[in-house]
């Protein structure tokens, strides 16, 4: 004989069946929109690539700086290179030249 399927125990069912879509509703939530989500990591992912090629520019910057450094070094001391940044940055000139300064 079949018993009789009491009311209390499809409550009980519909509860638990409940609690179980919540939780997952919950967990999809904080997986996509969560701290540490997707979407988090996409816009993680996207702040690592600009400072991974701001690092190369400075990297290369930073080269070329210690390029010039060491050319100004006294045991390598380049000639050249240094009466190019005394005209440059000191608006230095020879006695002999003459200084023609044309606008763009």
């Amino acid at each position: 004989m079949r018993k009789p399927i009491s009311k209390r125990k499809n409550n009980t069912e519909a509860v638990i069946y409940l609690l179980i879509f919540a939780a997952v509703l919950y967990f999809s939530y904080h997986i996509i929109n969560g701290n540490r989500g997707l979407f988090t990591m996409f816009h993680l992912k996207q702040e690592l690539q600009k400072a991974s090629e701001e690092l190369g520019a400075l990297q290369v910057e930073r080269d070329n700086l210690e390029r010039k450094i060491r050319y100004l070094h006294p045991r390598h001391l380049d000639l050249d290179f240094l009466d190019e940044i005394a005209r440059k940055e000191l608006g230095l000139i020879k006695e002999d030249e003459m200084l023609i300064i044309m606008d763009k």
